[in-house]
């Protein structure tokens, strides 16, 4: 399955830069769900590594979640959510949103 997030990202919110930050997540973890599933299960590092650049943005942009999640896209709605739960346990999403875990 392949996606092109750029067509429904690129003008999803008026902010340009947003938007660029999105569409680069999103087709990054696409790709790695799809093409290196052993980095997507592996201790969740990845998942979590991108669901924490998304609680940050969806910090910053109060309804940023809900508009992904009328996307429809398994992708969206996975990070969506894990996200949601990073913000809710209050875990160090700065820190998680750094981690080295990710396809070169």
């Amino acid at each position: 399955m392949n996606v092109n997030y750029a067509i429904y990202l690129s003008n999803f919110t008026e902010d340009d830069e947003l938007n660029d930050a999105l569409v680069a997540m999103f087709d990054e973890a696409h790709h790695v769900h799809y093409r290196h599933p052993e980095m997507w299960k592996r201790e969740a590092r990845f998942k979590d590594r991108c669901a924490a650049q998304l609680a940050l943005l969806m910090r910053e942009n109060g309804d940023l979640a809900t508009r992904l999640l009328t996307l429809k896209l398994r992708i969206v709605s996975m990070l969506v959510h894990r996200a949601a739960e990073l913000l809710a346990t209050n875990a160090d999403i700065e820190a998680l949103s750094k981690s080295a875990d990710s396809v070169g």
